[in-house]
């Protein structure tokens, strides 16, 4: 397409829109577009008709194999924030739970002061953090695997202290 005229590429492009614009309102009828989306189509509608351009609704794509639909980053200056990547969570776990580790924990009294999380509630918080973590992996995305493993070392630590923990190979008796 390097070759052709300006007026061909714009024609090739104004196809390639109208194009989409009407594989869009084929798919509207099983499943309606999100709002911003569509402001979008039909910001692209009335640039296809003449009525000159439009600024479309800027925002970066947030993919659930890579970014968490949990959070947004909002230090980046986009309207409604960025997609959070699994990487960048998983920094911010490790960087929250070394500054714990680091900290003085104050004395209290055992165990009128401290939260109680029985065998039952650990187990099943650790198959949930076990299940995420498989899940993590399986969307092959660099920052969903160091979150993966983030998430099963506190499997490992939430383990452990159970009967459960006890029976597994290598575990100290």
């Amino acid at each position: 397409m390097t070759d052709e005229d300006p007026a061909r590429r714009y024609e090739v492009l104004r196809q390639a829109a109208r194009a989409v614009l009407e594989a869009s309102a084929a798919a509207a009828d099983a499943a309606p577009p999100y709002p911003a989306h569509q402001r979008n189509l039909e910001a692209l509608a009335r640039v296809l008709e003449g009525a000159g351009p439009q600024r479309a609704e800027v925002r970066e794509i947030q993919d659930p194999d890579m970014h968490m639909l949990s959070r947004r980053d909002y230090e980046r200056g986009m309207p409604n924030g960025a997609p959070y990547s699994f990487g960048a969570e998983a920094e911010s776990i490790r960087r929250s739970m070394a500054l714990d580790d680091a900290a003085e924990h104050p004395v209290r009294h055992w165990p009128q002061e401290y939260p109680t999380l029985t065998e039952l509630k650990a187990m099943t918080v650790a198959t949930l953090l076990q299940e995420l973590a498989a899940r993590l992996r399986a969307t092959g995305d660099a920052g969903g695997a160091r979150l993966a493993e983030v998430a099963l070392e506190l499997a490992e630590d939430l383990l452990t202290p159970t009967f459960a923990g006890a029976q597994r190979p290598g575990a100290a008796r």
